[in-house]
């Protein structure tokens, strides 16, 4: 199996709740740390756009490696697709979870190990929308975290 198979095939993997939470911070961290290029630009060589998408995925793939996270495609595309989620807030009894500056722990935590589907087809070939929440099962992990956080756990 090569890179490109592997990094694909683990993308929908579940992540640690835990290491979740501080790839989050990594993302918001990011958005803010220009990507510097080594050399000077050369012709036919690709280089990645210093934007707040790349800085922020770029901060967290480093944050995941100093982790020692072997995943790290899992917890961007979680990331990524946390929009999702949050739009979807209001609608899923999930409003009072979600501020303009802030989400709930427990929902950041459930994104981490909500099911998530990557249907790895000719859709990425498409460039269609692949990354696709449980919705359903984000509500429910959603509760199982806060009343775990209820109950002091």
């Amino acid at each position: 199996m090569n890179q490109k198979t592997r990094w694909i095939d683990q993308m929908d993997a579940p992540c640690d709740p835990n290491i979740f939470l501080r790839a989050v911070a990594a993302w918001e961290r990011g958005r803010d740390v220009p990507i510097r290029h080594q050399e000077q630009l050369q012709p036919g060589r690709l280089y990645l756009a210093d934007i707040d998408l790349n800085r922020a995925a770029m901060e967290t793939v480093r944050e995941l490696r100093a982790a020692g996270v072997p995943n790290p495609q899992a917890y961007l595309w979680r990331l990524m697709h946390m929009g999702e989620i949050l739009r979807a807030a209001a609608a899923l009894g999930l409003a009072d979870l979600v501020r303009e500056d802030k989400v709930h722990t427990a929902l950041l935590r459930a994104a981490a190990v909500a099911k998530f589907r990557v249907p790895v087809s000719d859709a990425i070939r498409a460039h269609e929308e692949v990354g696709v929440f449980d919705l359903e099962d984000a509500v429910a992990k959603t509760a199982q975290f806060q009343a775990a956080e209820k109950a002091g756990g």
